[in-house]
């Protein structure tokens, strides 16, 4: 499928549909002893052209004649006027009319002649004729007719072509949200296909949330992930006005440049030189954006984005399967780390013992980046602190800020005390749960505290954390949170109890040894200490002092 996917999109990129316009220009080119002609086509919308063909002299390079796809039609002055005047247009000097430089100096125009190509509806494009004079030959306007209707033909062939590639397109994406990658997760695999399918870098989705944008998902064609990049992409304050403007607008947007504004700092800091932003969903219910990008400049042709507003028509549903498929996966991933969480619960035998087991395991359980355990004094004051996950110096740092921090001096370390109950934040740049100052540094993003009690005592504690992205709590995050505080109550009141056991067998075991009113050792001791010195001289042979 992926093999006949890429056929029809080098179909359609390629030149095989735009044969019978060649041979058009040809005839038009020898019938006006035009040094060069060149056809420019509209697109559905009428709001910019793309050149298409150029037969003749001083053809321009392929990666030339890409850099002008999708050019706003109204930039291009003869272009514009002769479409809006259906009749021909006459230049003599481009240079003193409204034209690009870059264009000028890119095609190498002195002077044009510029007929528009219609077969009585709307335009299908503009063909143009160099130098102008050559447009006054008798035969031009009747040649120009000749090429509206190739044009006609090559775009029925390539409206079939493009259908069959949407729908390839679409076969290939319903399988991979029917049987995702095994090492990765539904969504991701769904943004890598789909980038890799439509033949560019990256694909994007950022969601609605709460009336908000944000980015829910930043992933390369290639399946490459680097984690540094991907914190600095959710961590941005604002997504790019490419993205918010088709939401605004609810319509596609393709920016062709990194210097566009559409794109601000995005392109210099994550390497954009061109990239589409879709609407998903509907504009009643809206799902969020969907964006493709590439570090090629104008990557995007009409042929490019017709597959990725195809791609996005039917996201939505993609999107809902794929995450659909993840929640299952991790229900089964909690599940196993549940039942794994009261296997080695069972053996911790102190307060410690319990806050690492929590840590270590609820941190799978939650898919959490990091864990920081805290055991608490009878004062309230931590007077331990295990990290899970946080590198090197950043654990250094947090046991140097929350060793010997007192609950009592946080609004969160005062709500647990007094609820009991687990804290979940989206967003801690927008929480006063815990002190900025504690957290400056950490790059935390979003947590997750969960108090450990035992009786009526708050024994411990386990703040879960990511610091790549924000993480919005989902209902079933939620309903596991309150699962693990149940089952972590029942280990650290285990915990507790062993503890006090063994401390409460050792005093046994010094009074059964020890006088009571004097503390010094009795005869038990003494009879137990001398047969073990005897045992010991008669396997040694040696004599007992």
């Amino acid at each position: 499928m992926a093999e006949a996917l890429m056929a029809t999109r080098r179909r359609l990129e390629g030149r095989g549909h735009v044969q019978l316009v060649e041979q058009s220009c040809m005839e038009l080119l020898r019938a006006t002893g035009a040094e060069r002609a060149s056809l420019w086509v509209l697109d559905e919308r009428g709001r910019a052209v793309s050149p298409l063909v150029s037969v003749g002299s001083r053809v321009p390079r392929t990666d030339v004649a890409r850099r002008w796809s999708r050019f706003p039609l109204e930039r291009i002055g003869p272009f514009a006027d002769a479409i809006a005047g259906g009749a021909p247009v006459r230049v003599d000097d481009v240079a003193a009319v409204d034209v690009p430089a870059e264009l000028i100096s890119d095609f190498e125009i002195a002077s044009v002649w510029v007929a528009p190509l219609s077969l009585g509806g709307p335009a299908l494009g503009v063909v143009v004729l160099e130098p102008a004079a050559a447009g006054d030959v008798a035969d031009a306007v009747r040649c120009a007719e000749a090429v509206a209707q190739s044009l006609s033909a090559a775009r029925a062939w390539y409206i079939a072509d493009r259908r069959e590639a949407e729908l390839d397109l679409l076969l290939e994406l319903t399988r991979t949200t029917a049987a995702p990658a095994p090492g990765g997760g539904a969504i991701a695999h769904l943004c890598q296909r789909l980038a890799a399918q439509v033949g560019v870098r990256r694909t994007c989705v950022f969601l609605v949330a709460d009336g908000e944008l944000i980015t829910a998902e930043a992933h390369y064609a290639d399946g490459r992930a680097d984690p540094e990049e991907f914190r600095a992409f959710t961590s941005a304050p604002d997504p790019p006005a490419i993205v918010v403007e088709a939401f605004r607008r609810w319509q596609t947007v393709v920016m062709d440049g990194p210097a566009s504004d559409l794109l601000g700092d995005w392109g210099h800091r994550f390497d954009i030189g061109s990239g589409v932003a879709v609407p998903i969903g509907t504009q009643h219910e809206p799902l969020g954006v969907l964006t493709l990008d590439d570090a090629q400049e104008r990557r995007f042709t009409p042929q490019v984005v017709d597959l990725a507003e195809a791609a996005a028509a039917h996201f939505s549903v993609l999107y809902e399967r794929a995450r659909l498929l993840d929640e299952q996966a991790r229900r089964l991933r909690a599940g196993a780390a549940i039942r794994q969480l009261l296997r080695e619960g069972a053996g911790a035998a102190t307060a410690g013992a319990a806050v690492e087991v929590v840590a270590r395991v609820g941190r799978e359980a939650l898919e959490a980046e990091h864990a920081c355990a805290f055991v608490f004094d009878d004062g309230g004051a931590i007077e331990h602190v295990l990290t899970v996950g946080i590198p090197t110096p950043f654990d250094e740092l947090v046991s140097e800020r929350f060793l010997g921090l007192r609950l009592s001096d946080m609004l969160l370390g005062r709500y647990v005390i007094d609820e009991r109950r687990p804290v979940l934040v989206d967003d801690a740049r927008d929480s006063d749960m815990v002190p900025a100052e504690l957290l400056d540094g950490l790059y935390t993003r979003s947590y997750v505290a969960i108090p450990l009690g035992a009786g009526d005592r708050l024994r411990g504690g386990v703040l879960f954390s990511t610091s790549s992205h924000l993480r919005r709590w989902s209902q079933a995050d939620r309903q596991l949170v309150e699962q693990l505080v149940l089952e972590c109550d029942l280990i650290m009141e285990n915990a507790v109890l062993r503890e006090v056991e063994a401390e409460r067998a050792a005093d046994l075991a010094h009074l059964a040894l020890h006088d009571a009113l004097t503390g010094l050792p009795n005869r038990t001791l003494l009879d137990d200490r001398l047969h073990a010195a005897l045992r010991a001289s008669a396997r040694t042979g040696g004599q007992v002092a």
